[in-house]
């Protein structure tokens, strides 16, 4: 009898621990793919054709928007800081881009003359403050 009792402990255990690995799976990928969708995959937006103030993007205290868009070559895209705190724009795609900061209602605009896809940011905040600008 204290053998048979032995025998499901040892095996007892191995599967509490395998059901344990199980859950803690499932629930990490389910975790996992409800927040990546949203991050992994930006919803661009055309840009409305430019003005003569360019393609408008409004920082916010929620960051760019709109953050993505799509442009034409040669369009102009201005950023317009709408918060009280400065912001200061930068990418490492583009040479010449941002570098000054921005106080509240300044503008920065830029003129981008190669097609293909840039990422922009806030130098003082770029984990919550980025966006893409397509070139087609």
């Amino acid at each position: 009898m204290e053998s048979i009792k032995l025998a499901v402990r040892r095996i007892r255990t191995p599967i509490t621990l395998f059901l344990t690995a199980v859950i803690v799976l499932v629930a990490s990928i389910y975790l996992h793919s409800s927040t990546s969708s949203s991050i992994a995959q930006p919803r661009f937006i055309k840009a409305p054709a430019a003005n003569a103030s360019g393609v408008p993007i409004s920082i916010t205290k929620n960051g760019f928007s709109p953050a993505d868009v799509v442009i034409n070559q040669r369009q102009v895209v201005t950023w317009t800081n709408k918060e009280e705190r400065s912001y200061q724009l930068a990418s490492p795609d583009l040479k010449g881009f941002g570098g000054t900061s921005l106080s509240k209602e300044a503008s920065y605009s830029f003129k981008f003359e190669q097609k293909g896809t840039f990422s922009y940011h806030d130098e003082l905040n770029s984990s919550k403050f980025k966006g893409t600008i397509v070139v087609k």
